[in-house]
């Protein structure tokens, strides 16, 4: 069992959730580096190096939890993590469309 330290709250997490947690991380930051690297229109370089840092950043945790932790470990579970590739996905079609505009 790993600790988990979700904001104002502490508890412990299984294995399988865990998993899920870092494969979650996984997608997000894929996501994060392909909408950085593709360069929709319109996109401005600061949001493209804010789409692969924070891509690499999810990556990077993700590996972290899958092969660094120790047994036990403390684990930070934040939800924002798949609401910014949302947000940032969004916000690269928004600009796409007004560069058609």
């Amino acid at each position: 069992m790993h600790h988990a330290l979700v904001p104002l709250a502490v508890g412990e997490i299984s294995d399988g959730t865990l998993l899920a947690y870092s494969l979650g991380l996984i997608v997000s930051g894929l996501l994060m580096l392909v909408v950085g690297a593709t360069g929709f229109p319109k996109q401005t370089s600061n949001a493209r190096i804010i789409d692969v840092v924070a891509g690499v950043a999810f990556l990077g945790y993700a590996i972290y939890l899958l092969f660094f932790l120790a047994e036990g470990g403390t684990v930070f579970i934040l939800y924002y993590v798949f609401v910014l590739p949302i947000f940032l996905i969004y916000r690269a079609f928004q600009s796409m469309r007004s560069a058609r505009s």
